[in-house]
């Protein structure tokens, strides 16, 4: 496979949302600590797969309010309310405080969107409680789209397994049972 990489910062960064769409690889944020305090971004990327086995990396230029430099978020691609995919960012961490918020990029008109939630979502506080001092949090979240519709988003994470409806962007806590001994 050849590989024609356009990037050079972007190459470093570690615990970024990696995310296929399509024929492309999507690549929002990160971070990076090359010498000195570590740095969060905010950028987007595509790594183009091609027919042929070539990809090629791309810069994502977007629209609208992006989320802010990040790492530790969880992501997914789903359908959106207006009938296009769309890359979902939930929380994550900036080097100093953890996020709880909810952006989406529809991956037509590559617009990003900040969302108001409703409902009992993830708990940020369970980070903070679990790894006091810490510079960078490590990623405690997963997300992955659900459903016939692809309009729901199942994010596990220390504070437990949470829905999201992309729809009306709305949460909802997912009751769990306690296993019992020598059941799986």
């Amino acid at each position: 496979m050849t590989t024609t990489t356009t990037m050079t910062t972007t190459m470093t960064m570690v615990t970024k949302t990696t995310k296929r769409s399509g024929a492309a690889v999507l690549v929002f944020g990160g971070s990076a600590c090359v010498g000195g305090p570590y740095k969060f971004y905010n950028d987007t990327f595509a790594l183009i797969l091609t027919n042929d086995g070539k990809c090629s990396w791309s810069v994502v230029e977007t629209t609208g309010t992006k989320p802010s430099p990040r790492a530790q978020h969880a992501a997914a691609v789903v359908s959106l309310s207006n009938g296009h995919e769309g890359l979902v960012v939930i929380g994550g961490y900036n080097g100093k405080s953890i996020l709880n918020d909810v952006y989406s990029l529809d991956l037509t008109t590559l617009k990003w969107t900040q969302h108001d939630t409703t409902g009992s979502g993830p708990s940020q506080l369970v980070f903070e409680e679990k790894i006091p001092n810490f510079s960078v949090f490590p990623a405690q979240a997963c997300a992955c789209a659900v459903g016939a519709s692809r309009q729901h988003l199942l994010v596990h994470s220390p504070s437990g397994t949470h829905v999201l409806n992309t729809a009306t962007w709305s949460w909802h806590r997912v009751a769990q049972k306690a296993a019992k001994l020598g059941q799986v």
